[in-house]
């Protein structure tokens, strides 16, 4: 009797010490993952979010990939802050939000975050609704210009049906997976504080 009670005893402490091991790298795994996708900006996400009717997924998801949440970062075309917004975009915005000449528009705001969200949200809530709410032509515009996805829509051989088959940019179709990937991540790591 005493041998098979050695046994249970034996395998019961293997499964308890399987659990804690398995428990254990959840937690780091979130840990770290944590530390990977970042949420610095949570305020102006949510309130920007609320405004203009977009998921706070995916905007976390587009300053993760488009700055890695550095307000001051500067890509080699041109585009500046958080959400990555070119000067003239940033104009064009401006003028849109405030009804002021775009001349007015004093570039440098684009690196304060709360202006380079509110202006990269409404930015994405204009391509959201010019695309009838397809999030991925909204992202396809987003990083190449409504300009390039338009003249793909209207091409044949890109687009049959009127509906685009593939993104003729490499760059584009990784930004656009790295977003939706980014989007999960943060649906998952953040849920209570992106609902």
């Amino acid at each position: 009797m005493a041998k098979p009670k050695r046994i249970a005893l034996l395998i019961l402490a293997a499964l308890v010490v399987t659990a804690c091991f398995i428990a254990g790298a959840y937690f780091v795994d979130r840990i770290v993952q944590t530390k990977i996708y970042k949420l610095p900006y949570s305020r102006e996400i949510q309130d920007n979010a609320k405004t203009y009717d977009l998921p706070p997924s995916l905007i976390a998801a587009v300053i993760h990939v488009e700055s890695h949440n550095r307000p001051d970062a500067v890509s080699p075309k041109g585009a500046m802050g958080l959400m990555q917004i070119m000067p003239e975009t940033g104009a064009w915005i401006y003028s849109k939000i405030t009804g002021e000449e775009e001349a007015d528009f004093k570039t440098r705001r684009l690196v304060d975050p709360e202006t380079n969200i509110a202006f990269g949200c409404w930015y994405l809530r204009y391509l959201l609704d010019k695309y009838q709410g397809d999030t991925k032509l909204a992202l396809i515009a987003y990083n190449a210009g409504p300009g390039n996805l338009d003249k793909w829509l209207a091409d044949a051989e890109i687009s049959p049906q009127g509906t685009l088959s593939r993104i003729p940019f490499a760059e584009t179709e990784r930004y656009v997976d790295k977003i939706l990937q980014a989007r999960e991540m943060y649906e998952t790591l953040y849920e209570k504080d992106l609902s």
